[in-house]
Order: structure tokens, then C-alpha cells, then sequence
């Protein structure tokens, strides 16, 4: 196989294992504080918004968007080449590009960075939701 052939493959290789789910620790009262087991970040949103305690209404997911993204994400840093500054939730289908990168960095853990402020988890995996919806 060539070269450029090898590294196609890789590529898809890696972008399967992106799209099954990346894995976080999770807190827990182990003695050393962490669980052994992984699980997908999906699931650890899925089971966090489960034992939180309702919402009163559902989030602004435009400002949370505001809040959480547009600091790195603007006209003027263009991070990534995205600015999220104008962008609209409800017009999310509009730019299905954009949305595709959003739900996968989302879905795989990787946005906010980090060591970044990150909203709750059962936010978090609402706004996956809606944007996939």
C-alpha cells in the first residue's frame, strides 16, 4: 500500500474512534478519588442529568453558546475558523457544516477545553441534544 493510501486509512481509523466516544474520569468516592472504570462522556452527561434536580425552564442555549464559546470563537480570534458570535440555535440547520463540528467536539468531550469553565452537565448534554434535534 502507498503512503498516501496508509495515511487515508489511519485518518478513518481515527475518525471512527472519535465518532464511538471519547472517555472521561469521573469523581467518585474511591480511595483515591477516581472511578477505575471510563465511561463515554455521553453517558456521564446522560446520568448527571438524570439525578439533577429538574430546571425550572429550559436554557438560553444561545447564551450558553455566548457564555461558553464565543471568548475562543469570535470575529476576531476565529478559533478553529469558527465565530459563533452571530450564531442562532434556532437557525442551527442552516449551517449544518457548523453544527456537524459543534455536535462531534461536543459529543466527543473536546469543547470547552479543557481547564476551561464548562457548563453542567445536564446542560451540556442538552445542548448536544437540541443541536442534533
Amino acid at each position: 500500500m502507498t503512503r498516501a493510501r496508509w495515511i487515508v486509512v489511519g485518518t478513518g481509523f481515527l475518525t471512527v474512534a472519535a465518532a464511538a466516544g471519547t472517555v472521561v474520569a469521573q469523581r467518585s468516592n474511591d480511595k483515591d478519588g477516581w472511578r477505575t472504570a471510563l465511561q463515554p462522556v455521553t453517558a456521564h452527561a446522560q446520568a448527571a442529568a438524570q439525578t439533577a434536580k429538574p430546571a425550572a425552564a429550559a436554557p438560553d442555549y444561545n447564551k450558553v453558546i455566548d457564555r461558553f464559546c464565543v471568548e475562543c470563537h469570535n470575529d476576531r480570534s476565529l478559533k478553529g475558523n469558527l465565530s459563533f458570535a452571530k450564531f442562532d440555535i434556532a437557525k442551527a440547520g442552516d449551517h449544518a457544516d457548523v453544527t456537524e463540528r459543534m455536535i462531534r467536539k461536543l459529543q466527543a468531550g473536546m469543547m470547552p477545553p479543557p481547564g476551561v469553565d464548562r457548563p453542567e452537565p445536564a446542560v451540556y448534554a442538552s445542548l448536544i441534544t437540541t443541536l442534533e434535534a
